[in-house]
């Protein structure tokens, strides 16, 4: 079994002695990237009232996709993206 990456895709190709087949499996890197990602947050410390740990995830994290970043009372966090066209509502 070996690896090799092209572009955006990493190919696994396993070969199969009995059968003398090889096989590709195609793995797309923004999967794998997800994948991490949801590794990474089910990692973290969240139980009910102490979710402080998953805030400053989230908050390091959005901060680069946000203009602003603001938390509730209750501890919720708000990622706002601000729009360059005046009449638009934000998200």
């Amino acid at each position: 079994m070996f690896y090799f990456e092209n572009d955006n895709i990493q190919y696994e190709v396993r070969y199969d002695k009995e059968s003398e087949t090889i096989e590709y499996i195609k793995r797309y890197k923004k999967m794998s990237k997800s994948i991490e990602r949801f590794r990474e947050l089910t990692m973290l410390d969240g139980t009910s009232g102490f979710e402080s740990e998953i805030s400053r995830y989230l908050e390091e994290n959005l901060s680069k996709y946000a203009d602003e970043i603001k938390f509730d009372n209750l501890g919720g966090i708000y990622a706002i993206k601000k729009s360059k066209k005046r009449m638009l509502k934000q998200l």
